[in-house]
This record gives C-alpha cells, sequence and structure tokens, in this order.
C-alpha cells in the first residue's frame, strides 16, 4: 500500500509553537473582537425655524474622534451667544450631553452646559466660530469601563427650548463583533 516515508525527524519544538499559536488565535481573536469601543460618530439633524428665536434654534449635533479628544459640535440657525458679543444675553443656555454606558451597563451622562462664556462643569476647551459650539471632550474623562453610546443637544432661552431626541438605549459598541 501507501508508506510515508520522513527523512527528517519531527522537531517537537517546532510543532509545539505552532500548537501555542493555534490556541492563542481561536481564544484571542474572540476575546479582542468583543472588547468594548466608544462610538464616537454621530450626526442629528434638527428642524430648523422649529423654535422663535434662532440663536438656540439648534439645526445640528455631532461628534466625531479627533487624537485625544471626541469633538462636540452644537449648530444653531443664528449665533451662538457668547460674553463678549454686543447683544449678549446670561439667559442663552447652550448643553451638549454625552451619554456613555459601562460594562457593568450603568449609564453614565456627562452634561457640558455652555453659558456666558464658559463651560460650567468640566472646565473642557471649547471654541466658537458663528454659529457653532465647539467642545472639546477628552476620552480620559469617562468613568473607567465606560464608553460613549449617544450624543444630545438643547438650547434654551427664559421661556422656550430646542431639544434633540434622547439617545440612552444603545448597546456598547465592540471592536469587531
Amino acid at each position: 500500500m501507501f508508506q510515508l516515508k520522513l527523512t527528517r525527524p519531527i522537531d517537537r519544538k517546532k510543532v509545539a509553537y505552532v500548537a501555542i499559536v493555534v490556541v492563542v488565535l481561536l481564544i484571542g481573536i474572540p476575546t479582542i473582537g468583543h472588547l468594548p469601543v466608544h462610538r464616537t460618530s454621530f450626526v442629528y439633524e434638527d428642524v430648523q425655524a422649529d423654535v422663535s428665536d434662532p440663536d438656540f434654534d439648534i439645526i445640528q449635533v455631532k461628534s466625531y474622534a479627533q487624537t485625544r479628544y471626541i469633538v462636540l459640535e452644537l449648530t444653531v440657525a443664528g449665533l451662538i451667544q457668547t460674553s463678549d458679543s454686543e447683544f449678549s444675553d446670561p439667559n442663552h443656555l447652550y448643553r451638549i450631553t454625552v451619554v456613555a454606558r459601562g460594562v457593568d451597563r450603568g449609564v453614565h451622562i456627562y452634561s457640558c452646559k455652555y453659558q456666558s462664556g464658559v463651560i460650567e462643569q468640566y472646565g473642557f476647551d471649547f471654541q466658537i466660530v458663528n454659529s457653532t459650539l465647539r467642545i472639546f471632550f477628552p476620552f480620559t474623562a469617562f468613568v473607567s469601563d465606560s464608553y460613549m453610546i449617544g450624543l444630545e443637544g438643547s438650547a434654551q432661552y427664559t421661556f422656550d427650548r430646542d431639544l434633540t431626541p434622547e439617545d440612552r438605549d444603545s448597546p456598547l459598541a465592540r471592536l469587531l463583533f
């Protein structure tokens, strides 16, 4: 019949190495692929002219990753009111809320409130360019084992306000699957 004739002896070290690599891959890929990650890219459009004052009529809220930060942007139809504006009104309030979920399923809310030229809660860096408020939210601000799952925005003035939908029930994103 058929006989296999080996010309060299089997190198047990190579076989052990290949077996270890195969086991590590079989265990490692599913483990690494299931690691939680931040959802950093959100864009929510809002209907223009759904509130009377364009300076707090939200038309877009969005976020995206940029080096060590998640950039949060809130854009209004008019102008973001600043403390040095000629017609500045301290009653204008803008808020961008980051929603995070922990691996333990607990929800964490990070509310970044801008009013009269100041980000009140965390002292994050920010920038205002005409109709857009941009807040630089560092990844290090998240509670340990907590990952971004949603984004919300609001703008209000005395008796009226504009809100984006709440986004608090999304699942954690995973690295691969």
